[in-house]
């Protein structure tokens, strides 16, 4: 759900009221109470045709992805022959193997988004990748880049794509028993919102820095079990388009 942050950043902050809207439950594991009002959902499989989106995000909109991070859309030998010589030597520094392969299974399923929207091979596709992971895209024949995050907890990698700034935040409570159903607001959710922001805001509002005019807007992310999940971006949610969230 889109919520007010304000209680755990500074003042500029803000994001929409999150209510019960009309696009949760049905045929997906977006529960009602995580949608926001004024906020137009589109949800579908992260399998089959219809997992990767045809063209860039514009303004206003935010697309994500949640799959497994096993080699399911891709294979290993996709991975081998995609990444690059400095990430296949980021994936034999990774003291876990589920690690390493979680972090191969998102460069590899980012090239295959990216190929669908460029139009052209995923084994072509250059990553302009900052300090924190996140990578810039320059949309062709556009004057305008999009960002993109790509982070993992526990099974699962989940990527968000936007036109302006975004962050994604993850964390695993340590309540086995937890779910985030019954408890959305609790302490772990908070720290997955503080997480996305930090993020986001990597480079824009520096540690007790009130300057800057920068309003940011976070949704919560359900996320199965005892993950929270949350994402901001530095510009008001119009539309989401999940892929990942459906029965």
């Amino acid at each position: 759900m889109s919520r007010r942050i304000s209680d755990i950043a500074p003042p500029q902050m803000n994001s929409t009221k999150g209510i019960d809207g009309p696009h949760g439950d049905v045929g997906t594991r977006w529960p009602r109470i995580f949608t926001a009002p004024d906020v137009n959902y589109e949800f579908h499989r992260a399998t089959g045709v219809q997992w990767q989106a045809l063209r860039f995000p514009v303004r206003g909109e935010l697309f994500l992805w949640r799959v497994r991070g096993e080699w399911h859309l891709a294979t290993a030998t996709d991975g081998r022959n995609w990444l690059t010589l400095d990430e296949r030597r980021r994936v034999k520094g990774f003291s876990k193997t589920a690690i390493a392969r979680q972090f191969s299974v998102g460069r590899t399923v980012l090239r295959m988004i990216l190929s669908k929207m460029l139009n052209c091979d995923p084994g072509t596709v250059r990553l302009n990748t900052m300090a924190d992971d996140r990578v810039l895209v320059t949309v062709p024949r556009e004057d305008r880049t999009i960002m993109i995050d790509v982070v993992n907890v526990g099974i699962w990698v989940v990527i968000a794509a936007s036109a302006g700034r975004v962050g994604i935040g993850l964390v695993s409570s340590r309540n086995p028993s937890s779910s985030q159903a019954a408890g959305i607001s609790d302490a772990m959710q908070m720290q997955a919102r503080q997480l996305s922001h930090h993020r986001a805001s990597d480079g824009v509002v520096r540690k007790g820095s009130r300057t800057s005019k920068t309003c940011w807007y976070s949704l919560d992310l359900p996320m199965p079990g005892a993950l929270r999940g949350a994402v901001t971006v530095d510009e008001p949610i119009r539309r989401v388009t999940a892929f990942g969230w459906t029965n």
